[in-house]
């Protein structure tokens, strides 16, 4: 209900953090550890993990800002454009 905006939230700045769980799922292992693997050597643990998170939060917000909306809207249209069709033929 709250993904598909028929409940509007008093705090909008949750609902941009909700917008943030799946790229950031998608990509927290891989470029992770990968990034984990790599500084692990020069960078202390706690510094590390702290940068790693921030990192990780700003390339989700990233992907989901510039590429997951406007891929959403595209879909959106096609769907709606093919719901118009669908209901035009039945006619």
């Amino acid at each position: 209900m709250i993904a598909t905006r028929r409940i509007r939230l008093e705090f909008p700045f949750l609902a941009k953090l909700g917008d943030l769980t799946y790229p950031l799922y998608l990509i927290h292992q891989i470029a992770g550890f990968l990034l984990l693997y790599a500084l692990y050597r020069f960078v202390p643990p706690l510094p590390l993990a702290i940068g790693l998170c921030l990192f990780m939060i700003g390339l989700a917000y990233f992907i989901a800002e510039f590429g997951e909306k406007p891929l959403r809207k595209r879909l959106e249209k096609g769907c709606i454009r093919r719901k118009k069709k669908q209901v035009e033929m039945r006619t």
